[in-house]
């Protein structure tokens, strides 16, 4: 099955140590802890708020509302770029920062939000969950802003993963020690079988429910740390090479989808773009709906993104109205392009 992230057994061994957290980068088991940590070390809490773009998943509100921090969503546009004038009449005393989100892994244009922070005094948090191997100006990405975040765990076959990049230097102190996430793995056997399922392209017998905003609702998450040994794993891996393999599977999808009457998010992305999926429009409603059908019948996980906050119910209607044409085509970094593009080539039906 064409999926996420490769088909993945973990077996019976448990690894229960953490990464230490002694120092920047820090390490979690998921992006929202480190968000939550990060809050901290920009000094947030009770009474401030933070700018939030509107298309936005519920897991990155959660660790703001266990500190106390409100968000205050500002809209974006089908390509996800901010509407800066919105920002502009949204700022107030109580506004201490702002969140950048790289969208699927495509970066945004930081010098644009690092002009408002600097004309409002600002704290810059720049979400890089989706783009494990992006870089910008020279650096990874999530290592723009005063705090950063990425997540690991979405781009790589492990079970857990997350970093939190500092700006500035902070006290080890302000990380407590956590415990790692109880999960199961097996290193080299996983990996040895990736190729091989990966060639099989069964359908699922059941599909989830991606036309249901409140199908895939998450409580929060207790704070858990990273296993050591998923750490270890992720500095075998070379970013750049996964971002250039990703890209190659982006530019077949792009193709595809294009010939089959879809629109992608972006007309292209750039060569420093580390992409999650590939985010494309329908016409409709119904006409995506059909696409995720097709995807359950061909054994190609094409999903809806995101769950949004319980308070976008009737409060965002440009928000919702994204989402409801909005679909996700997976990638990653074992998928074979030719094979692919051959798959999809004897598959082109009607929709």
């Amino acid at each position: 099955m064409y999926a996420r992230l490769p088909d993945i057994d973990y077996a019976l061994a448990r690894l229960p140590q953490a990464t230490p957290n002694t120092g920047p980068p820090f390490t979690f088991a998921y992006a929202r802890t480190a968000l939550k940590y990060g809050l901290g070390m920009l000094r947030l809490g009770h009474g401030d708020k933070v700018l939030v773009p509107e298309f936005i998943c519920e897991t990155l509100i959660h660790p703001m509302t266990q500190v106390g921090v409100a968000p205050v969503y500002f809209p974006v546009s089908s390509t996800f770029e901010p509407e800066w004038d919105a920002i502009e009449t949204l700022v107030t005393d109580a506004v201490k920062a702002i969140v950048l989100v790289h969208y699927f892994g495509c970066p945004q244009d930081v010098s644009a939000y690092r002009r408002v922070c600097d004309r409002y005094h600002l704290k810059l948090i720049e979400d890089n969950a989706h783009g494990f191997g992006m870089v910008i100006d020279g650096t990874q990405g999530g290592c723009a802003g005063d705090i950063g975040l990425v997540s690991l765990r979405k781009t790589l076959p492990i079970p857990n993963g997350a970093i939190l990049h500092v700006a500035a230097a902070s006290a080890a102190e302000d990380i407590p020690a956590l415990p790692a996430q109880p999960v199961h793995v097996r290193w080299k056997a996983t990996r040895r079988r990736v190729a091989r399922k990966m060639a099989r392209h069964a359908p699922r017998l059941t599909q989830p429910d991606y036309t249901s905003q409140a199908a895939f609702r998450e409580a929060p998450m207790p704070d858990w740390s990273m296993h050591q040994a998923t750490w270890d794993y992720c500095c075998t891996v070379d970013p750049a090479h996964v971002a250039e393999v990703r890209r190659c599977i982006y530019a077949v999808w792009d193709t595809f989808v294009r010939e089959c009457g879809l629109e992608p998010a972006w007309t292209g992305i750039p060569n420093n773009a580390a992409p999650l999926v590939l985010p494309a429009y329908a016409g409709n409603i119904s006409q995506r709906n059909r696409w995720f059908h097709w995807g359950m019948r061909h054994g190609v996980d094409v999903h809806s993104w995101p769950t949004f906050p319980e308070s976008h119910t009737g409060a965002h209607p440009h928000a919702m109205e994204l989402w409801e044409r909005l679909l996700c085509f997976p990638i990653h970094q074992e998928m074979d392009g030719c094979a692919l593009r051959r798959f999809l080539d004897s598959r082109r039906e009607c929709l």
